[in-house]
């Protein structure tokens, strides 16, 4: 009788946590995709506010680009909720007063960027 009830507990246990370890990886499939731009001052140096960010397939703009960085630099892109199609893109910023930065190239693979925070350098005040 011992036997059955150790048996039927560990039973129970093994089960709960299958379950348990199945809805979370469920849940973290089911994670939407993101991708944050970050503009830097010349050199990555500092962060610029109010710069635009272009990401750019085939010269075409892409995900609503341009967007404007917010005070720290930073802009957040989800694609309306949507994996990203996967491709190379390139992402750039400008800014009125600052000369041209130098373009990064981003690849997303799978529906999300190979690497999902992308730093961009924004060229020296003219």
């Amino acid at each position: 009788m011992k036997r059955t009830s150790v048996m039927l507990l560990s039973f129970a246990v093994f089960a709960l946590i299958v379950i348990f370890s199945n809805q979370s990886k469920s849940s973290a499939s089911n994670a939407l995709p993101s991708w944050s731009v970050t503009v830097h001052y010349e050199f990555g140096t500092g962060l610029v506010q109010n710069a635009y960010v272009y990401i750019k397939k085939n010269g075409s703009n892409q995900f609503n680009s341009p967007q404007l960085t917010d005070v720290n630099g930073f802009t957040y892109l989800t694609n309306g909720g949507s994996s990203f199609p996967d491709g190379t893109y390139q992402v750039s910023a400008t800014k009125f007063g600052f000369g041209p930065g130098t373009p990064v190239t981003v690849v997303i693979s799978g529906g999300a960027p190979v690497y999902p925070v992308t730093n961009v350098n924004i060229g020296t005040p003219e």
